[in-house]
């Protein structure tokens, strides 16, 4: 009876809320089934072995379960991935043109980040970036900011361009335009 409750901690939570519920197990049967009842003294030394053997046995089989719990996680992320990278290659079948394959990779690259970025323009105005979306720029002055508190990657793509002209002026590195 006891045991289940070990296991069931181990599949759902992991090792270490599976060895705690062991020792709440083994004290617990201590407590309420072993006589002197409702007491933590054990009376029978061969108690002590039967309470030494279930908590091994607790022990090891919350182990095993722990560690097919996180293979079990680790197939179904690996699987994901694999769904992705699928969904990726077929996109990059579908292509045609230039534009269509910066697309379809900056899209991928964003998805895989899983992160919230925010983009702060000159005019104050800001743009928030989330995972799978793509932000196109064609000589802006910009500032990344991550507001988050996991860090961040970002990934991007430079092509070259004629120079732009600006109230009569070329944009370059360190045009700023004041109104």
């Amino acid at each position: 009876m006891f045991l289940t409750g070990v296991l069931a901690s181990a599949v759902t939570y992991g090792l270490g809320p599976a060895l705690f519920a062991c020792l709440v197990s083994v004290l617990s049967f201590n407590f309420f089934f072993l006589p002197p009842l409702y007491t933590f003294t054990i009376a029978d030394p061969e108690i002590v072995i039967a309470l030494f053997s279930f908590a091994i046995v607790a022990v090891i089989a919350s182990n095993l379960t722990a560690r097919v719990r996180a293979q079990a996680l680790s197939a179904q992320r690996r699987a994901k991935m694999t769904e992705d990278l699928y969904l990726f290659s077929r996109k990059l079948a579908g292509v045609v043109t230039l534009d269509d394959l910066l697309w379809a990779t900056a899209y991928q690259i964003a998805s895989m980040l899983q992160l919230r970025v925010v983009l702060l323009l000159p005019e104050g105005e800001t743009v928030t970036v989330r995972a799978g979306d793509v932000v196109v720029q064609r000589g802006t002055n910009h500032l990344w900011h991550n507001r988050g508190t996991v860090p961040c990657r970002f990934a991007w793509i430079l092509l070259d361009a004629q120079p732009v002209e600006v109230a009569g002026r070329t944009l370059g590195a360190s045009w700023r335009h004041d109104a």
